[in-house]
């Protein structure tokens, strides 16, 4: 299927990389919110990538669909496969377990049209069950998004400094890889990169937006469905899934080799650098609020790195993380607790 002419009417155009785990029950509703909203004159390419073709690609109503092997066990190693197939000069993301909304790719595409200096576009979302009913209560950023839906669209242009970063504060960037859109030309060179990164395709993705000249928008519209449920870790009540705590802290060790290599991304911009490890060491402070096993010197440590490296450009949680880290570090116990609970009322 061939993609959108570049220099076409309605163009740049745009692929969508849908990214295939081991969550097949989904997979027909993530692809048919894609296919739903491509124009008949202009199609949308959409990619499917995972280790096997699904047999629902058999059905007729998903012959545009191209199927793109992967092997790659990291989501960033996906996407760089799916990135060499992909001809559009837009690339969206869509896991297999969310959904897009109405106007997602067609607002995306005007957005990037109107404005050739805009390198990176993330849209709000709402959250949906495991039935794809919505689900309000349970979204992992729902105070912090409510905020922000208030607040309007947030813009970050011109050189990366700790007064533009600023901007961002108390957004919950990067944490929804199906909520972003970027210029293909900013990936471009970047897939031996994207391979290193494991898990953290959507990290990968801001700092790369980041470290470019290219402007950046966070728009509040909730153009994606993000489903939260046990399989998923956007799930707050998720904890108490059994067997969750080992499989999350086996999730969060697996992460640990592609901090280094986030940081590489960024070594030549000072202020970007400090807004890293600040967010790595923020998330430090998450994980071992998770685990109710970890003990008061631990956690005391973890509190006074994240404090040292505060920057203005923060993960969705910091707020909520670092008072609980400070309860965690009189009583680990009740830390944990309140944590536990906090998560549970989000």
């Amino acid at each position: 299927m061939s993609a959108v002419e570049p220099n076409g009417p309605s163009g740049p155009s745009l692929t969508v990389l849908v990214l295939v785990h081991q969550r097949l029950d989904y997979v027909a509703e993530a692809l048919d919110s894609a296919l739903a909203q491509s124009d008949p004159w202009e199609p949308t390419e959409v990619l499917l990538v995972g280790p096997r073709r699904p047999p629902i690609l058999d059905a007729p109503r998903f012959q545009p669909v191209r199927f793109v092997p992967s092997e790659e066990p990291g989501v960033a190693g996906k996407v760089a496969d799916g990135l060499r197939d992909a001809h559009g000069e837009l690339i969206a993301f869509l896991e297999d377990d969310d959904r897009y909304a109405t106007g997602r790719i067609r607002e995306a595409i005007r957005q990037f049209r109107e404005r050739p200096s805009l390198g990176y576009l993330q849209n709000g979302y709402r959250p949906i069950g495991p039935d794809g009913r919505p689900a309000p209560g349970r979204s992992p950023h729902r105070r912090l998004r409510e905020r922000w839906v208030r607040r309007g669209p947030v813009e970050l242009r011109g050189p990366r400094t700790g007064r533009s970063l600023a901007a961002l504060r108390g957004i919950p960037a990067g944490f929804n890889l199906s909520s972003m859109t970027i210029r293909r030309s900013l990936l471009e060179g970047s897939d031996r990169w994207l391979r290193r990164c494991g898990m953290l395709a959507d990290s990968a993705i801001l700092y790369a937006a980041l470290a470019s000249p290219l402007d950046l928008r966070l728009t509040p519209e909730p153009w994606t469905e993000l489903r939260v449920h046990p399989g998923s870790h956007s799930d707050p009540a998720g904890d108490d899934v059994p067997g969750s705590m080992d499989r999350r802290r086996a999730f969060l060790e697996s992460l640990r080799p592609a901090r280094s290599v986030l940081r590489e991304r960024v070594v030549d911009h000072p202020t970007l650098r400090r807004a890293w490890e600040g967010q790595a060491a923020s998330e430090e402070v998450i994980r071992l609020l998770r685990d109710p096993s970890v003990l008061r010197p631990e956690i005391a440590k973890a509190v006074v790195v994240a404090l040292t490296r505060w920057e203005t450009f923060e993960v969705a949680q910091r707020k909520g993380a670092l008072p609980l880290g400070l309860f965690a570090v009189l009583s680990p116990r009740l830390g944990h607790r309140l944590y536990r609970r906090a998560r549970r009322f989000q």
